[in-house]
C-alpha cells in the first residue's frame, strides 16, 4: 500500500506540474496543502487536506472538528484513493470535497457542520482531472466540459477535431444537461460573484438556472 500511495503521489504531482500554466481551470488546488477558513456561527472553520489523503476541520480554538482519510470511502468507492478540495458554501456549514485523479473521480463529498453528517455523492463518469470545470457549492452544480490543455502536438489536433461539450451536472438530483457545444475551443468555465461564467469564442455568457 505504501508502494502504492508513493506511485500515486509523484502520477499526481506530475499532473499538477502539466497543469500549472493553463489558464483554464483544470485542477483547483496545487500540491501544497489546502487551508479553507471560514466564518460560521462566531467560529472560525479551516479545512486543511494534508498530502492529498487526509481532511481535517478544525474550529477557532484548534479543536478537530472532523478528521477524514482516503481510505474511508472505499468501501463505497473502491477507486477512491484521493482527496481535494472543492471549498465552502457561503452559509459556512457545508464543506464540499471530491476525490480525483487524472483519469477519473470516484465521488464528491458534503461534510455538514452543523449535523456532523457526511454524504457522498456519485460523480458523472465523463469527467477527469484534465477536464476543465467549476463548482458551485451552494447550489452543487458542476459544469465541466471534456476539453483539456493539450501536452502534446498530438493531442492539439485531437482537441481540434473533437466536438467540445459544455455540461451542467446537479450533483444532488443526479441530472446531467447539456449546456453548449462546439468543434476544438474551451469554455473556461468560472464562478464569480454567485454566478456561473463560460466562453463561447470570444462571447461570454452566463449560466441562467
Amino acid at each position: 500500500m505504501v508502494k502504492c500511495k508513493t506511485f500515486i503521489f509523484v502520477l499526481m504531482t506530475c499532473w499538477f506540474l502539466l497543469n500549472s500554466c493553463n489558464k483554464s481551470k483544470t485542477i483547483a488546488h496545487n500540491d501544497t496543502n489546502i487551508i479553507r477558513e471560514n466564518r460560521y456561527a462566531a467560529t472560525t472553520l479551516s479545512a486543511v487536506i494534508i498530502g492529498s489523503s487526509i481532511l481535517e476541520i478544525k474550529d477557532k480554538n484548534r479543536h478537530l472538528v472532523l478528521r477524514y482519510s482516503w481510505d474511508e470511502a472505499q468501501s463505497r468507492y473502491p477507486n477512491a484513493d484521493t482527496i481535494y478540495d472543492l471549498g465552502w458554501d457561503d452559509s459556512n456549514k457545508n464543506y464540499w470535497f471530491w476525490s480525483i485523479t487524472p483519469t477519473h473521480i470516484s465521488y464528491i463529498a458534503k461534510y455538514n457542520v452543523d449535523k456532523k453528517e457526511l454524504c457522498y455523492f456519485d460523480a458523472p463518469d465523463d469527467i477527469c482531472g484534465y477536464n476543465e470545470y467549476c463548482f458551485d457549492t451552494n447550489k452543487a452544480i458542476l459544469i465541466y466540459s471534456n476539453w483539456f490543455n493539450p501536452q502534446s502536438p498530438e493531442d492539439e489536433k485531437e482537441i481540434l477535431s473533437s466536438q467540445i461539450i459544455l455540461k451542467k451536472y446537479n450533483v444532488e438530483q443526479k441530472q446531467i444537461s447539456i449546456i453548449e457545444t462546439n468543434i476544438g475551443n474551451e469554455y473556461s468555465p468560472v464562478l464569480e460573484n454567485g454566478l456561473i461564467k463560460y466562453h463561447v469564442r470570444e462571447e461570454v455568457k452566463i449560466l441562467s438556472d
